[in-house]
């Protein structure tokens, strides 16, 4: 399912915004998007309604849109507590990370 954070997140009224940096995250972690046209989807739901990238067969081609940090805007998230919520750029590229199994995705 993907979940906005006050789904899953007990006091969200209590987090503030913090900091940015870099990281590797597990995508198994992110649980989520703040984008509201997404709430309420399971995974294959929100995958099939990707408009900009829904005929990226190319597995190569999408990793590289994951990993390729100098070239494409970065996956923001947001973490409350230890999982994560896509927060701006990288809906359609954390989706697909999640179905070609990646194990981690840089954010």
């Amino acid at each position: 399912m993907v979940y906005h954070p006050a789904d899953l997140v007990e006091q969200i009224a209590y987090y503030v915004e913090g900091e940015t940096y870099n990281a590797n995250v597990r995508v198994a972690d992110i649980k989520g998007t703040l984008h509201p046209s997404y709430y309420g989807l399971n995974w294959l739901q929100m995958l099939m309604s990707l408009e900009r990238h829904k005929n990226d067969i190319d597995v190569e081609k999408v990793k590289e849109a994951i990993f390729n940090t100098q070239c494409f805007e970065p996956i923001q998230l947001s973490k409350f507590g230890s999982i994560y919520f896509i927060d701006g750029g990288g809906n359609h590229r954390v989706c697909q990370a999640k179905f070609l199994g990646l194990e981690t995705d840089p954010v």
